[in-house]
């Protein structure tokens, strides 16, 4: 099926489609909502609190703006507080993480990142009006149900690829940052109304977990939600696979393109 078809399907007009487009935003807000609460778990219950409205109001209100000289040495800055990240002057940032790596942060997206778990997360967002779309950076993931055995870039996208439940692309090799990567094009299918599906931490029945990090007791699952589209790349490092989650909402393939600019940017072994 080609990705003008996946397009197509993706966007299509029903009345599950209206009202999800309906949820979307209380979707997104209690997701990382929850990301905060997820990350902040070990620390005093006010504190976990106001971690979850920092997450609400990063959806609600624009992120600063990038200051006119940002720092080149300290932690956090124009990108944020986080001590995982670094923000250089211009619109590079230097995340550490198990596999360190930067990226440039485009005009078209907000300055502000969302960081958890000491970087093994980095969340970054479009900025254009009525656009729900974004790239996040994950590491120290596998496969749902498939456990450690997926250990490389080409195998996991692969296995992407093959989940019956999704319209993909095949995976196909590009090069991101110098290095050979994997990269596959997702949309998930339709499902049945009324029939039962699993969901990404109980957050939103329109998630479907594909892949999980180790969260303590737990894991923490992501994946495509009903009406998005994704592009996933995964490059290979010392630390294991890193994963390069390109998506957007609405089934905007066109929004999805504006992230190809920030995905082409990442380079491991930065910091």
């Amino acid at each position: 099926m080609s990705i003008e078809e996946l397009a197509r399907r993706a966007a299509a007009d029903t009345a599950e489609a209206v009202a999800l487009e309906a949820d979307v935003d209380a979707a997104l807000v209690s997701f990382h909502a929850r990301r905060r609460r997820h990350a902040s778990a070990r620390v005093l219950g006010v504190l976990v609190a106001l971690a979850a409205a920092a997450a609400v109001a990063f959806l609600l209100i624009a992120p600063p703006t990038p200051s006119s000289t940002p720092p080149s040495v300290t932690r956090g800055g124009w990108c944020g507080s986080d001590p995982a990240v670094r923000c250089l002057p211009g619109s590079v940032v230097e995340v550490d993480a198990a596999t360190p790596y930067s990226f440039e942060v485009p005009p078209s997206f907000w300055p502000s990142l969302m960081v958890v778990k000491d970087g093994s997360t980095v969340e970054a967002y479009q900025r254009q009006s009525g656009v729900k779309a974004g790239v996040t950076v994950l590491q120290d993931v596998r496969p749902v149900g498939a456990g450690d055995r997926l250990a490389g870039a080409e195998e996991m996208a692969t296995w992407v690829a093959s989940r019956r439940f999704l319209d993909t692309s095949a995976a196909k090799p590009v090069v991101v940052g110098g290095l050979l990567g994997w990269q596959v094009d997702v949309a998930l299918r339709p499902w049945r109304a009324g029939a039962p599906h699993p969901s990404c931490n109980v957050v939103q029945g329109s998630c479907r977990p594909l892949l999980e990090q180790d969260a303590g007791a737990t894991a923490w699952q992501t994946g495509p939600w009903q009406g998005m589209v994704s592009r996933y790349t995964f490059l290979d490092s010392d630390a294991g696979p890193v994963v390069i989650w390109s998506w957007a909402f609405r089934g905007d393939w066109k929004a999805l393109a504006v992230n190809d600019e920030l995905v082409a940017s990442v380079e491991l072994g930065a910091g």
